[in-house]
């Protein structure tokens, strides 16, 4: 299959706070915040949830020149 990626892609960092419970147990409340990625495309109806090879994939691949999947990069390989 030949694939690219759209020409218009946001890649945007979200971090998301809650209260850490075992800290509340120990009388002594904090936040622990998760730092999570999405990306965004005006074709699309959702965002998409990314882990660090994803945007590591996006970044290898062109927007402009189609290429065979099987030529792509293996996930673990761009750590």
């Amino acid at each position: 299959m030949r694939v690219r990626r759209c020409q218009t892609v946001f890649i945007e960092p979200r971090e998301r706070t809650e209260i850490d419970r075992e800290l509340l147990l120990g009388a002594k409340p904090r936040l622990a915040s998760t730092i999570e990625w999405v990306a965004l495309a005006p074709h699309l109806d959702n965002e998409v949830p990314l882990d660090a090879a994803g945007i590591a994939l996006l970044g290898c691949v062109s927007a402009s020149n189609w290429i065979d999947s099987e030529d792509l990069v293996p996930a673990h390989a761009l750590a």
